[in-house]
C-alpha cells in the first residue's frame, strides 16, 4: 500500500528482473539452505525438510532432485568423499 503497487506488478517486476516467479525464488532458496543442514549427519532428512519449511519429505525430496540433479542422500554421500 505504502509503495502504490499492486501485487501483480510487483510479481511481474520481481519475475522480470530475477527470472523466476517469487515463489520459485523462495522453494530454491529453501533447497539452498537445506544444503548446509545436509552436513548434520544428526538431521534426518525429514527433520531438514520441515526446517526449510516443506510439509512433506517426498515434496522437499522432489525438488532437491529438480534443483540440485540428484536425492538429499545422494549430496549427503557426495558430502562423505
Amino acid at each position: 500500500d505504502n509503495l502504490h503497487i499492486s501485487i501483480s506488478d510487483c510479481s511481474h517486476s520481481f519475475k522480470k528482473f530475477m527470472k523466476e516467479s517469487i515463489f520459485e525464488y523462495i522453494l530454491h532458496y529453501r533447497i539452498q539452505q537445506s544444503l548446509y543442514l545436509l552436513q548434520d549427519k544428526e538431521l534426518s532428512i525429514l527433520q531438514i525438510s520441515l526446517k526449510v519449511g516443506f510439509s512433506s519429505t517426498s515434496y522437499y525430496s522432489k525438488l532437491f532432485k529438480k534443483y540440485m540433479k540428484m536425492t538429499p542422500k545422494e549430496y549427503r554421500r557426495l558430502l562423505k568423499n
